[in-house]
């Protein structure tokens, strides 16, 4: 006996830009995005506020570092992965 999985009729009929779980994952990412962007204006203004420039700019740099190590190297593996941006 072999089984076959298919999906509801109305779920594959339906464009993803009409799918309530793809358009609240859509509102999170963006909210994160936002969020993320506002932290770090903020973490700028009160570190410019509080400090001299060169203080800012180590504060900055400290709060990027985590930021860096975790999306840095993604480029580099796709690129292994597909031979080239180019789709080569």
């Amino acid at each position: 006996m072999t089984a076959a999985l298919t999906a509801p009729a109305d779920v594959t009929d339906r464009p993803a830009h009409r799918d309530g779980n793809v358009l609240r994952w859509l509102a999170a990412y963006t909210a994160s995005m936002v969020g993320d962007s506002v932290y770090y204006i903020a973490l700028s203004w009160a570190a410019v506020r509080a400090g001299t420039p060169a203080e800012a700019g180590l504060v900055m740099t400290a709060s990027a570092v985590p930021r860096a190590l975790r999306w840095g190297y993604r480029p580099l593996e796709r690129s292994r992965e597909w031979g080239s941006w180019a789709g080569e």
